[in-house]
């Protein structure tokens, strides 16, 4: 996929947006205080980044979107249910699929945060080295990792807090503290995709609930 748009756009998510997010802040920071601010603020961001994107490992986020879910459906159903329902705008059948659309999302989040993303043993060790192409620069040839014992396929990665290598690795999720590797990546996929999804049903909702009282509101208006 060298020089097509998927590529330019896995550049841009896995570097260019962060560069481009600091060079934001960096100005930020000289315009209000000089030279010396630019250097705080440049200080400051990389830290902060380094810790969301490398030392955040722990239930920490997990528990935050499980209260955020949890709290959002409370809230959908003590306030938001009987007006759905009221509004004849947005059929009765909606009141079911926005449970189902929940309980899909949660069925995703839970597998994404249990199911295991592999793992790569002197027994199917072979297997791996033969599943991807080594590139000569970020996965070479010969490398072994001394903790297993076993040599490192292409795209693996070495997890010291589990001990494992784990194949086709991608990244650590803290949201489901969980990483993501060949084994549970399309678990991970289903989570954000259900979520989206999920986003997106409630933003509809939302739009035809406030349609639904501009137009009572200009009848009442017309009385």
């Amino acid at each position: 996929m060298q020089g097509t748009v998927v590529e330019s756009a896995y550049v841009f998510i896995n570097g260019g947006c962060l560069r481009l997010a600091r060079q934001g802040v960096v100005v930020v920071g000289r315009w209000c205080g000089g030279e010396q601010g630019e250097q705080r603020v440049a200080s400051c961001f990389d830290g902060v980044t380094e810790w969301a994107c490398v030392r955040l490992q722990g239930p920490a986020l997990q528990a935050l979107y499980g209260t955020l879910f949890a709290g959002g459906v409370y809230v959908y159903q003590t306030s938001c249910a009987q007006v759905l329902l009221a509004n004849p705008f947005i059929p009765s059948y909606h009141h079911i699929t926005a449970y189902c659309g929940c309980l899909v999302a949660l069925f995703c989040f839970l597998m994404a945060s249990t199911c295991a993303p592999g793992s790569i043993t002197k027994a199917n060790m072979k297997e791996y080295m033969e599943a991807y192409p080594f590139d000569g620069h970020l996965w070479t040839k010969g490398k072994v990792i001394s903790e297993l014992g076993v040599l490192r396929p292409a795209r693996s990665k070495y997890d010291p807090i589990g001990g494992v290598l784990i194949p086709k690795f991608d990244h650590y999720c803290p949201w489901v503290n969980n990483c993501i590797g060949q084994q549970n990546m399309r678990w991970f996929l289903a989570f954000l995709l259900s979520n989206t999804v999920l986003c997106c049903y409630a933003m509809v909702l939302v739009a035809a609930t406030l349609y639904y009282e501009v137009q009572v509101n200009q009848m009442s208006k017309l009385n």
